[in-house]
Protein backbone atom coordinates (compact mmCIF):
# COMPACT_ATOMS: atom_id res chain seq x y z
CA UNK A 1 0.00 0.00 0.00
CA UNK A 2 1.55 3.28 -1.05
CA UNK A 3 -1.06 5.59 0.39
CA UNK A 4 -4.21 5.46 2.38
CA UNK A 5 -6.18 8.69 2.46
CA UNK A 6 -8.32 9.03 5.54
CA UNK A 7 -11.31 11.13 6.49
CA UNK A 8 -12.59 10.19 9.93
CA UNK A 9 -15.19 11.49 12.33
CA UNK A 10 -14.15 10.65 15.87
CA UNK A 11 -15.91 10.95 19.20
CA UNK A 12 -13.12 11.65 21.64
CA UNK A 13 -13.12 11.27 25.41
CA UNK A 14 -10.29 13.24 26.99
CA UNK A 15 -8.20 11.90 29.87
CA UNK A 16 -5.70 14.18 31.61
CA UNK A 17 -2.19 12.79 32.10
CA UNK A 18 -1.09 15.48 34.55
CA UNK A 19 1.42 17.28 32.29
CA UNK A 20 1.03 21.00 31.65
CA UNK A 21 -0.73 21.49 28.30
CA UNK A 22 -0.44 17.77 27.43
CA UNK A 23 -3.23 15.21 27.54
CA UNK A 24 -4.15 11.76 26.36
CA UNK A 25 -7.37 10.86 24.61
CA UNK A 26 -9.20 7.80 23.37
CA UNK A 27 -12.29 7.21 21.31
CA UNK A 28 -14.16 5.29 18.68
CA UNK A 29 -14.33 6.44 15.08
CA UNK A 30 -15.79 5.51 11.74
CA UNK A 31 -13.45 6.04 8.81
CA UNK A 32 -13.71 6.01 5.05
CA UNK A 33 -10.46 5.30 3.24
CA UNK A 34 -9.26 5.35 -0.32
CA UNK A 35 -6.45 2.82 -0.69
CA UNK A 36 -3.96 2.51 -3.53
CA UNK A 37 -2.03 -0.77 -3.58
CA UNK A 38 1.05 -1.69 -5.62
CA UNK A 39 0.51 -5.11 -7.20
CA UNK A 40 3.96 -5.39 -8.83
CA UNK A 41 4.30 -8.95 -7.49
CA UNK A 42 1.44 -9.93 -9.84
CA UNK A 43 2.44 -7.83 -12.86
CA UNK A 44 4.96 -4.98 -13.24
CA UNK A 45 3.21 -1.59 -13.03
CA UNK A 46 -0.14 -3.00 -11.79
CA UNK A 47 -1.97 -1.00 -9.10
CA UNK A 48 -5.36 -1.33 -7.45
CA UNK A 49 -7.60 1.33 -5.89
CA UNK A 50 -10.65 0.88 -3.70
CA UNK A 51 -12.68 2.43 -0.89
CA UNK A 52 -12.67 0.89 2.56
CA UNK A 53 -14.89 1.66 5.53
CA UNK A 54 -13.82 0.78 9.06
CA UNK A 55 -14.71 0.98 12.73
CA UNK A 56 -11.68 1.99 14.75
CA UNK A 57 -10.39 2.51 18.25
CA UNK A 58 -8.25 5.61 18.66
CA UNK A 59 -5.60 6.22 21.31
CA UNK A 60 -3.62 9.45 21.26
CA UNK A 61 -1.40 11.86 23.10
CA UNK A 62 -1.77 15.59 22.52
CA UNK A 63 1.69 17.11 22.93
CA UNK A 64 0.35 20.67 22.71
CA UNK A 65 -2.54 22.54 21.06
CA UNK A 66 -1.09 21.97 17.58
CA UNK A 67 0.62 18.55 17.70
CA UNK A 68 -0.62 15.08 18.65
CA UNK A 69 0.53 11.46 18.17
CA UNK A 70 -2.09 8.82 17.46
CA UNK A 71 -2.55 5.05 17.11
CA UNK A 72 -5.61 3.50 15.45
CA UNK A 73 -6.71 -0.13 15.43
CA UNK A 74 -9.61 -0.93 13.14
CA UNK A 75 -11.92 -3.56 11.69
CA UNK A 76 -13.14 -3.37 8.09
CA UNK A 77 -16.86 -2.95 7.44
CA UNK A 78 -18.08 -4.64 4.26
CA UNK A 79 -16.26 -5.07 0.96
CA UNK A 80 -15.59 -3.03 -2.15
CA UNK A 81 -14.41 -3.64 -5.70
CA UNK A 82 -10.72 -2.91 -6.25
CA UNK A 83 -10.28 -1.28 -9.67
CA UNK A 84 -7.08 -2.46 -11.36
CA UNK A 85 -4.82 -0.05 -13.29
CA UNK A 86 -1.82 -0.87 -15.46
CA UNK A 87 0.54 2.03 -16.23
CA UNK A 88 -2.24 4.46 -15.19
CA UNK A 89 -4.93 2.93 -17.47
CA UNK A 90 -7.91 0.94 -16.16
CA UNK A 91 -7.71 -2.76 -17.05
CA UNK A 92 -11.49 -3.20 -16.99
CA UNK A 93 -11.05 -5.95 -14.37
CA UNK A 94 -12.03 -5.63 -10.71
CA UNK A 95 -11.26 -7.67 -7.60
CA UNK A 96 -13.55 -7.82 -4.59
CA UNK A 97 -11.56 -6.72 -1.53
CA UNK A 98 -12.64 -6.98 2.10
CA UNK A 99 -10.48 -5.26 4.72
CA UNK A 100 -10.33 -7.40 7.87
CA UNK A 101 -8.14 -5.32 10.21
CA UNK A 102 -5.63 -2.49 10.15
CA UNK A 103 -3.23 -0.63 12.44
CA UNK A 104 -2.02 2.94 11.92
CA UNK A 105 0.43 5.18 13.74
CA UNK A 106 0.29 8.93 13.00
CA UNK A 107 1.85 12.31 13.58
CA UNK A 108 -1.18 14.61 13.79
CA UNK A 109 -0.89 18.38 13.21
CA UNK A 110 -4.15 20.01 14.29
CA UNK A 111 -6.10 23.23 14.65
CA UNK A 112 -8.77 23.58 17.34
CA UNK A 113 -11.66 26.00 17.05
CA UNK A 114 -14.66 26.69 19.29
CA UNK A 115 -16.88 24.16 17.42
CA UNK A 116 -14.37 21.39 16.76
CA UNK A 117 -11.02 20.66 15.22
CA UNK A 118 -9.40 20.01 11.86
CA UNK A 119 -6.35 17.79 11.59
CA UNK A 120 -3.94 16.13 9.22
CA UNK A 121 -2.48 12.63 9.54
CA UNK A 122 0.99 11.51 8.43
CA UNK A 123 2.22 8.04 9.28
CA UNK A 124 2.24 4.33 8.63
CA UNK A 125 -0.56 1.78 8.11
CA UNK A 126 -0.55 -2.02 8.05
CA UNK A 127 -3.69 -3.73 6.70
CA UNK A 128 -4.86 -7.32 6.24
CA UNK A 129 -7.79 -8.42 4.16
CA UNK A 130 -9.22 -10.87 1.68
CA UNK A 131 -9.25 -10.54 -2.12
CA UNK A 132 -11.74 -12.50 -4.26
CA UNK A 133 -11.72 -12.98 -8.03
CA UNK A 134 -13.70 -15.45 -10.08
CA UNK A 135 -14.70 -17.49 -7.01
CA UNK A 136 -11.15 -17.76 -5.62
CA UNK A 137 -10.20 -16.10 -2.32
CA UNK A 138 -6.78 -15.15 -1.02
CA UNK A 139 -5.67 -13.58 2.26
CA UNK A 140 -3.64 -10.42 1.72
CA UNK A 141 -1.61 -7.97 3.78
CA UNK A 142 0.20 -4.76 2.97
CA UNK A 143 1.78 -1.78 4.71
CA UNK A 144 3.21 1.62 3.91
CA UNK A 145 3.01 5.39 4.20
CA UNK A 146 -0.46 6.78 4.87
CA UNK A 147 -1.88 10.27 5.13
CA UNK A 148 -5.18 12.04 5.47
CA UNK A 149 -7.32 14.79 6.89
CA UNK A 150 -10.14 14.72 9.38
CA UNK A 151 -12.43 16.62 11.71
CA UNK A 152 -13.43 16.05 15.32
CA UNK A 153 -16.37 17.43 17.30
Amino acid sequence: MKSCGIAALAILATVSLGHANAQGYFGIGIGSYEMTTDLDDIYDGLKGTNDIKGLEGILGFEQNAYVAWEARLGLGLGSDNMVLHLQGESTGTDLEYKAQSYFSGYFRPQYKGSRGQLYGLLGYTSISGEASFDGEKEDTSDDGFSYGVGAGF
